[in-house]
């Protein structure tokens, strides 16, 4: 943005000619707040070059830090839903999915003994 063919520039550069242009046509007060303008816009086009420098730099020194970071973790594979379970429901019917052929579990609990009588 405030390269040489930037935005900034080319505002710096109409501001100046505009600034010329009053000077040389009488009407230099224009001319001379044209001038306070372009020192602005110039001051302003710097301002942006260092943001743009100090950011670069910022997200450069991030990405190492990542990339530092990611190889120095371990390789872990990634977590099944079954390895997330509690370990008391690991390996029981309860994980796996039922379809039409799977029949439930049997009920063997105290209720189901009481109304089987």
């Amino acid at each position: 943005m405030s390269s040489d063919f930037g935005a900034v520039s080319r505002l710096h550069e109409l501001v100046s000619t505009a600034a010329q242009w009053c000077q040389e046509h009488g009407v230099r007060r224009y001319g001379a707040e044209l001038d306070a303008l372009a020192e602005r816009i110039t001051e302003i086009g710097e301002e942006l070059h260092l943001v743009h420098e100090g950011l670069a730099g910022e997200l450069a020194g991030r990405s190492e830090r990542l990339a530092a970071a990611v190889s120095r973790s371990p390789g872990r594979p990634a977590r099944t839903p079954a390895a997330a379970a509690s370990p008391a429901l690991r390996g029981t019917q309860a994980l796996a999915p039922r379809t039409a052929e799977t029949p439930p579990p049997a009920v063997t609990g105290p209720a189901h003994r009481r109304s089987a009588r």
